[in-house]
Formats: structure tokens, C-alpha cells, sequence
């Protein structure tokens, strides 16, 4: 049986059981288009588990998504956002290095200090 998307985000749920989680990690890990599990904005519940199923794609199935994955890190207290920060991190820095630059220059722009704290760190961690 193939599980649409409303069956795998309800299996996400941090309000489900721990084994019902876990399947659903393993169906949306079948997803090929990753942006629907990029920060989706149906609930914060699902967060956590959508990264961590990010986290296990490659670096070139991460590619196209880079500058959204930086954008989940514009507050480390969201579900999920250390897992994708320790994620970027594990990249070579030729992949991750414009979308970096991009993600401080929009920080800068818009004056997101916290965003910029988020970002100074991952450089010096890098």
C-alpha cells in the first residue's frame, strides 16, 4: 500500500508512539521531492522527525535544499534544528559555502541578530 503524505505527517507527529514514528520516518524517507519536509507548515509536530530524516539523505540529494536547511536554523529551539545544523556542518564546504553567504546576507539584511549568532557559530564550528 502506498501511504500519501497527510498518512506519513501523521505518523511523524511527536504525538504519536515511538514505533509509529519510527514507520513513519521509514515511509518518508521513500519521499524523492524532500522540500514537503522542509519546515512544513501544517505543524511543528513533525518537525523533529522530518529532520531526521533529512539528515539521512545524501550530500548530493541535500544539494538543491541548502538555503531552506540554513533557514531552519534561524532558531536553534525549533524541532529539528540541531539536527539539520550538525548535518550542514558534516558537508564539504564547497557545497554548503554559497548558501551560507546567502543565508548572511538576508540575515544582515533583515536584521535577524539571532539568525546571524546561528550562523557565526556554524562558521566557527566548521
Amino acid at each position: 500500500m502506498i501511504l500519501g503524505i497527510d498518512d506519513i505527517f501523521y505518523m511523524l507527529s511527536s504525538e504519536r508512539e515511538a514505533d509509529v514514528q519510527a514507520e513513519g520516518i521509514k515511509e518518508a524517507k521513500k519521499i524523492k521531492n524532500l522540500s514537503v519536509l522542509i519546515q512544513p507548515m501544517e505543524t511543528k509536530m513533525i518537525w523533529e522527525n522530518c529532520a531526521k530524516v533529512l539528515v539521512s539523505k545524501t550530500d548530493q540529494e541535500l544539494e538543491f535544499y541548502l538555503s531552506r536547511l540554513f533557514m531552519w536554523l534561524q532558531d536553534m529551539n525549533w524541532p529539528g534544528a540541531d539536527l539539520i545544523f550538525q548535518r550542514l556542518k558534516d558537508m564539504p564546504w564547497e557545497f554548503v559555502r554559497l548558501p551560507y553567504e546567502i543565508s548572511c546576507k538576508i540575515a544582515h539584511r533583515t536584521n535577524d541578530v539571532v539568525w546571524l549568532a546561528v550562523l557565526d557559530d556554524f562558521l566557527n564550528s566548521y
